[in-house]
């Protein structure tokens, strides 16, 4: 796959954008780019959270109307798992996630909830570097 890689220039272009987001490595990054076909099969990063099944949604029925937010059963395991293990390297080494996982975790939120959500802004960000074309730019010091 890396030769592949290194072959095509777009792939390339996007394969280092998206390896440069803490978090995100090799594994990840080939994943995505074959997943969403070089960001072209997805256009909107919230269809692909929702792919990937990091995307909650309600869980109710007729007459029970509160209950706890899943995510969907249709989901692609591998990636959610790999998004998952980089979320977990991200919250360690990301000062910004790490402040976003620490100030959740203290209102109360369950952890794998809050490495959920942090999987998610990965996504985000992957699609922010591969659409905009620019490379990722750290806020914190």
């Amino acid at each position: 796959m890396q030769n592949i890689i290194k072959a095509d220039l777009k792939l390339k272009s996007s394969y280092e954008k998206v390896t440069a987001i803490i978090g995100v490595g090799p594994v990840i990054a080939i994943k995505c780019i074959t997943e969403t076909a070089n960001f072209t099969k997805f256009h909107n990063p919230r269809k692909f959270s929702c792919h990937c099944g990091l995307a909650p949604f309600p869980y109710q029925s007729g007459s029970s109307i509160k209950g706890k937010t899943r995510t969907h059963f249709l989901r692609d395991r591998s990636l959610k798992a790999i998004l998952t293990k980089g979320a977990v390297t991200a919250v360690q080494h990301d000062p910004q996630l790490k402040a976003y996982y620490n100030r959740k975790i203290k209102d109360g939120k369950h952890h794998m909830s809050v490495i959920n959500a942090v999987a998610n802004k990965l996504v985000l960000r992957i699609f922010a570097v591969a659409k905009r074309e620019e490379p990722f730019v750290k806020l914190f010091a």
